[in-house]
């Protein structure tokens, strides 16, 4: 997929069109932004254990729930 991109980045920037430059030079920065944010995210533990905190008190609040309403 790399290769892909750096092939397909060259071939488009060896081009002198200036709006397929803009063009291309924008989506490959939003794409490079919006992968980089995910890994960035994924390594964020803090993130992580509050959400796992999050999930965990919604699982108890529905095992409750459900003891109630078996009485």
């Amino acid at each position: 997929m790399v290769y892909f991109m750096l092939a397909f980045s060259y071939h488009v920037f060896t081009t002198t069109s200036t709006v397929v430059l803009a063009t291309t030079a924008s989506a490959c920065g939003i794409v490079v932004v919006l992968t980089l944010w995910v890994i960035y995210a994924a390594r964020v533990f803090h993130v992580l254990t509050w959400l796992l905190m999050l999930l965990q008190g919604l699982v108890f609040q529905s095992k409750t729930s459900n003891t109630v309403d078996s009485i």
